[in-house]
């Protein structure tokens, strides 16, 4: 699993980034999560792995600039899970922002309504909700 920190602040996923995920498929990876943009970004499924381009913020030291860049305040978790099918890719959500009198600088999960919001436009079909994860299992 290749491990990356790039992308530009509060940013769309860029073209050096799809570039880089094209080649950690190509060299054999099972999976790319990247973080660096402080935003979640999208999933999407590269030559047949997964690819969390952006993970978004975790724990961050300051109010978060969301709004400002049209983004929601959300953050994802990220797990790997070997199963008898083939590796199950879990993806959780966290509530990020600051801002948010309810997140006051210490992520929490996602209620059902933001999981559901953040889902919707960060993942890729195939997912499927199991609780408050989504998962893809990937032969």
């Amino acid at each position: 699993i290749a491990f990356v920190h790039w992308g530009d602040n509060y940013s769309e996923v860029n073209d050096q980034q799809r570039h880089w995920a094209q080649m950690f498929a190509d060299a054999g990876y099972e999976a790319v999560i990247g973080a660096g943009s402080h935003t979640a970004q999208p999933v999407e499924v590269v030559s047949g792995i997964p690819v969390y381009y952006g993970l978004g913020n975790f724990a961050f030291g300051s109010p978060g600039r969301f709004s400002d860049f049209g983004k929601q305040g959300f953050g994802l978790t990220a797990r790997v899970v070997m199963t008898a099918q083939g590796l199950e890719h879990r993806v959780g959500c966290l509530a990020t922002d600051n801002e948010d009198e309810t997140v006051a600088y210490q992520a929490r999960p996602c209620t059902t309504i933001e999981t559901s919001a953040a889902f919707e436009s960060l993942l890729p079909a195939g997912y499927t909700m199991v609780g408050s994860e989504a998962r893809l299992t990937v032969a």
